[in-house]
């Protein structure tokens, strides 16, 4: 199969939402290696928690804060958000009654 029927494959079928046709999150970070977010140990708490870390680091990128704390991010976190941030903090900040599915 060609990488665009692939993909136009994976666009129909999935919901956009991995894992779907083979799209999958790894979290490198997890206790013993990378493993799958669904199967990934968290550092912090030493529990299979689906990569609470990477989730709560993710979230504070996107908060522009530190959600557990409440503090502000210092250091690398503290750099200017990127576009995929901001787009997510446009997404969450509004809520549209004029989208539909199709």
């Amino acid at each position: 199969m060609g990488n665009k029927t692939f993909q136009a494959t994976i666009f129909a079928n999935g919901n956009g939402v991995p894992p779907t046709t083979g799209v999958n999150i790894v979290y490198n970070a997890s206790l013993g290696g990378a493993k799958l977010d669904l199967l990934a140990i968290s550092p912090s708490t030493g529990n299979a928690d689906l990569a609470l870390d990477g989730a709560i680091y993710h979230r504070n990128l996107v908060e522009g804060r530190d959600i557990v704390t409440d503090a502000a991010l210092t250091g690398a976190m503290k750099a200017p958000p990127t576009a995929c941030a901001r787009a997510s903090r446009r997404s969450n900040s509004r809520v549209s009654s004029r989208t539909k599915v199709r």
